[in-house]
């Protein structure tokens, strides 16, 4: 697959927009106010972050010739999500696609831990909503 120019300026925009949102919210001194931007426009805009991630990851954004572009890339897109989680995402996710559907190597299939402790109705939020890659990591 090839490079997407369009990718590395979406973004970059993205980031830059939830960086600006940060600013202009410092003053907001009511919770619901807050929780609802945050919750509504933020929550959004970290989810676009994270999948655009997942897209650096692949290389499409520059391509494989450019690594130190995309490494670099993906460090500024990953800031405003707050967890640093670039890195090891590249990692554990090309890990999953290498042996996926592997029960012991894949990084992507849950542990006996993660089943037993995230398949509640309570629990599985939790699970379900977090970076897999971060959760491997630290069970591991």
């Amino acid at each position: 697959m090839r490079a997407d120019p369009n990718i590395k300026w979406a973004a970059s925009g993205t980031a830059i927009i939830q960086l600006i949102s940060f600013y202009m919210l410092r003053d907001v001194t009511s919770f619901w106010q807050l929780f609802l931007m945050a919750y509504c426009f933020g929550g959004v805009l970290n989810v676009s972050l994270q999948m655009v991630i997942h897209e650096i990851v692949h290389n499409h954004a520059f391509g494989p010739s450019r690594p130190l572009a995309t490494k670099i890339l993906a460090i500024f897109v990953n800031l405003p999500i707050g967890i640093p989680f670039a890195g090891s995402h590249k990692k554990y996710h090309l890990l999953h696609h290498r042996y996926q559907g592997d029960d012991i190597l894949d990084t992507d299939i849950p542990s006996n831990f993660e089943v037993k402790y995230f398949s509640k109705p309570f629990t599985n939020p939790c699970f379900t909503h977090c970076d897999q890659s971060y959760l491997n990591q630290s069970l591991s």
